[in-house]
């Protein structure tokens, strides 16, 4: 499969996790309490809902900015690889600003999972992220230094 092709499958998937976080922006007020009753079995609203619907709310709506920048990056690299940019300076950047979302999440999550443990997954999950994104994009970095030197040596 070439590069292009899987760049082509990348930015669609991005495209789509962009309508997936536009929809989801205005269904979660609407829906999670509902759904989160399902899930209990309840058929009342509980002290123990609200909570749970205001701790999810408030994370996914802070953490939302990020999403976003995230997104941006993502299909901007994604751009850049289809068009055979790969190796260039602005890509690097694009993975540290994804790399530094995630961190953002990361601290976000971490703040307010102490009031709704589950959250607290997300915090460690997106952490090793970060850390593995930061390493790629170091290794982008040095890789486009080194094509950056070969195209001045003749």
């Amino acid at each position: 499969m070439s590069y292009k092709r899987t760049a082509a499958i990348s930015l669609a998937l991005c495209f789509i996790l962009c309508a997936a976080f536009i929809a989801l922006t205005v269904i979660l007020p609407l829906g999670f309490k509902q759904f989160y009753m399902d899930y209990l079995g309840e058929s009342t609203v509980t002290e123990k809902v609200e909570n749970v619907t205001r701790t999810v709310l408030i994370t996914f709506y802070a953490c939302l900015p990020f999403a976003a920048v995230t997104l941006f990056s993502l299909v901007r690299l994604m751009f850049n690889i289809f068009r055979g940019r790969v190796f260039i300076r602005r890509n690097a950047a694009y993975l540290f600003a994804v790399a530094f979302c995630c961190f953002g999440v990361f601290i976000t999550s971490a703040a307010i999972g102490f009031r709704y443990l589950p959250i607290m997954l997300i915090s460690g999950v997106l952490l090793i992220v970060g850390i593995m994104l930061v390493v790629m994009a170091n290794v982008m970095s040095a890789a486009t230094a080194l094509r950056e030197e070969n195209d001045l040596t003749i």
